[in-house]
C-alpha cells in the first residue's frame, strides 16, 4: 500500500479528504472530551496524510503529532495553519519510538492506517503504538470490513484488531452505512466502522 500512497499523493488524487474534517471522528471526539478537561493531553494520529484530523486535534486543545510516511503529504501537513500544539514527523506507524513521535500518548486516531498494513505489519504497529501509549490510553480506528478488492486498503474485522492490540479492550464498535463508504466497499455492502480500545 505505500507505494500506492505514494502514488496517490505524486498525482494529487486523495479521495479520503474529500469533504475535509470526518464528522464521525469529530462526534467521537465531542464524547471523549467530556471528561476531559483542555490541555488534554498528547495525541497522535496514525498514517496522517497531509494533517486535516491532526490539525483539528490541535484546534480542539490536544498536543498533536501527526505521523506518515509519505514525504509529499508531511511537506503538505506542514504547511497547514493550526491554532495549538502540532507537530508533523516522517516516519513508519510499525516504529514510532525509533521515528522519535515521543511518548505518554493519551490519545490515538487511525483513520484507515491499520485497515491497509499486512499481518506482520499489523502486529509491529500495535506493540508501537503500546510502547508510546500511556497507561489508559484511548484508540479511535476507522476500518471497514474485509472483502475489499484491490487496490483499496483490505479492511479488518473488529475480532481481527482486537486480538492483535495485546493489553487494550475493545470498548465499542459503531457500525456505519455501507452506503457511506467508497464505491467499490458499498457495491459489495461491507460496512465502515469506527472502533474504541482502550489501554489497560
Amino acid at each position: 500500500m505505500a507505494v500506492a500512497y505514494q502514488l496517490l499523493y505524486l498525482v494529487g488524487v486523495r479521495p479520503w479528504e474529500r469533504g475535509g474534517v470526518d464528522q464521525d471522528l469529530v462526534r467521537l471526539l465531542d464524547r471523549e472530551e467530556q471528561a476531559r478537561t483542555p490541555p488534554y493531553g498528547r495525541a497522535l494520529d496514525l498514517g496522517c496524510g497531509t494533517g486535516l484530523q491532526t490539525v483539528e486535534l490541535a484546534r480542539r486543545g490536544w498536543d498533536a503529532v501527526g505521523i506518515d510516511n509519505v514525504p509529499r503529504a508531511i511537506h503538505q501537513a506542514g504547511q497547514r495553519s493550526a491554532t495549538g500544539s502540532v507537530r508533523f514527523v516522517l516516519g513508519d506507524v510499525t516504529n514510532l519510538a525509533g521515528a522519535g513521535v515521543g511518548d505518554d500518548f493519551e490519545l490515538f486516531v487511525d483513520r484507515g492506517c491499520f485497515q491497509g498494513l499486512d499481518d506482520t505489519r499489523r502486529g509491529l504497529a500495535a506493540r508501537a503504538v503500546t510502547d508510546v501509549a500511556a497507561s489508559h490510553a484511548v484508540l479511535l480506528m476507522f476500518a471497514w470490513g474485509t472483502g475489499v478488492p484491490r487496490p483499496l486498503p483490505r479492511g479488518a474485522e473488529p475480532g481481527d484488531v482486537a486480538a492483535t492490540f495485546d493489553g487494550w479492550e475493545l470498548t465499542d464498535i459503531e457500525e456505519l452505512s455501507p452506503e457511506r463508504m467508497p464505491p467499490p466497499v458499498r457495491r459489495r455492502q461491507i460496512p465502515g466502522r469506527w472502533l474504541r480500545l482502550q489501554r489497560g
